[in-house]
Parts: structure tokens; sequence; C-alpha cells
């Protein structure tokens, strides 16, 4: 955003300093056929606008709730005012994007209880094979001083 800005500044200045002598001559014209009275008043109202156009008062800074707030309340009216057609193009581009997150994993199978059970026993076996000896070991010890 500063570059832009600056880069336009910068583009102004050098447009001036191409233009001065024809710049000049259009102010020089546009006061030509004004009585001082006129050229003091369309200074005086110059000036007035220079004055209430340049007090930028300091924005107000939100919290990050606040920000979230607005932002939701704006999506909720967005939403509100969408058409059909837009409404089925977004809903096409969030599926395209959770189906490229998700690659070619399936999608997650709600289980019974009995087979959580049988999937978390076979977890635990699976565990229980790639784990060391002195881990195995370290875990004998424990039962068995927990049994005492």
């Amino acid at each position: 955003m500063e570059k832009r800005s600056e880069r336009s500044k910068e583009y102004n200045r050098q447009y001036y300093l191409k233009n001065i002598e024809k710049i000049k001559k259009r102010k020089r014209e546009k006061f030509k056929n004004l009585s001082e009275e006129q050229r003091e008043k369309y200074r005086e109202y110059n000036e007035e606008c220079r004055k209430k156009h340049n007090n930028k008062e300091p924005k107000i800074k939100l919290t990050e709730e606040e920000k979230k707030e607005r932002k939701r309340k704006y999506d909720k009216l967005y939403r509100q005012n969408m058409t059909e057609e837009q409404k089925e193009r977004s809903k096409k581009s969030i599926r395209r994007y959770q189906q490229k997150i998700r690659g070619n994993r399936p999608k997650r199978v709600l289980l019974t209880e009995e087979e959580k059970i049988e999937r978390s026993k076979e977890y635990k076996r699976n565990y229980y094979k790639n784990m060391s000896k002195e881990k195995k070991d370290e875990l004998k010890e424990r039962k068995r001083e927990y049994l005492r």
C-alpha cells in the first residue's frame, strides 16, 4: 500500500515539474476575469476545504474479537444477499478445496462401539509389536509393581 502511494506521489511530482508552465497558465486564466473580492473568496474556500480534508482523525483500533465479530456480521450479510448461482459457485469451490486438502483419503466413517473397541485393540497390538525390548521390560515391571 505504501509503495503504491509513494509511486503515485512521485508520479504527481514528476507531472507537476514537467507541466509547471501549463499549470501556472491555467491558474492565471482562472483568476483573470475575477475581481479581488472573488479571488479572496475563492482562496478562503480552498483553504477551508484543505483544512477540512487534511484533518484526518486517528482511526479507532479494534481488538481481535471486535474485528472477528465485524467480519462475522459482514459475512452473514454477504451470504444472505448472495444469489443462488453465487451460492452454488461457492459450494463448488469449497468442495474442490476440501478434496484438494483431503486428497485420496477416504471420508471419515462412523464406527459402532464394538468396532471402536476392536480398532483400539488393534492399535495397541501394533504399538506393543513395534516397542523396543527395554520399553517392554519397563512396562512389565510397572505392571508387577501395580499388581502388588
